[in-house]
């Protein structure tokens, strides 16, 4: 499963991930294959709903257009599936 959405701009993606030491949700920006921005990085997202609820200023942060709401449902998905495949106790639901 690719759970990376690719953006219109060339060279970029997005990347889900979840930290369970942390039990936190942040979502990677890549550009050409370096990262080069992390969301949720400041800010702690303790639930996968909260770190896409806070993406669309992030992407303009840095010079990037929103997402589509099938895009962020697919991204949601991704992000719990990560929380799963860490191997948290307790993965998050929401």
């Amino acid at each position: 499963m690719n759970s990376n959405i690719s953006l219109e701009k060339d060279g970029c993606e997005l990347r889900p991930a979840y930290d369970p030491g942390q039990e936190s949700f942040s979502i990677q920006l890549w550009v050409n294959g370096r990262i080069a921005a992390i969301h949720g990085l400041r800010d702690s997202f303790t639930s996968a709903k909260e770190c896409i609820k806070h993406l669309d200023a992030f992407m303009s942060r840095h010079g990037l257009m929103s997402i589509s709401s099938t895009e962020k449902a697919h991204l949601f998905g991704a992000l719990l599936h990560c929380a799963q495949k860490s191997g948290a106790q307790k993965p998050p639901t929401r």
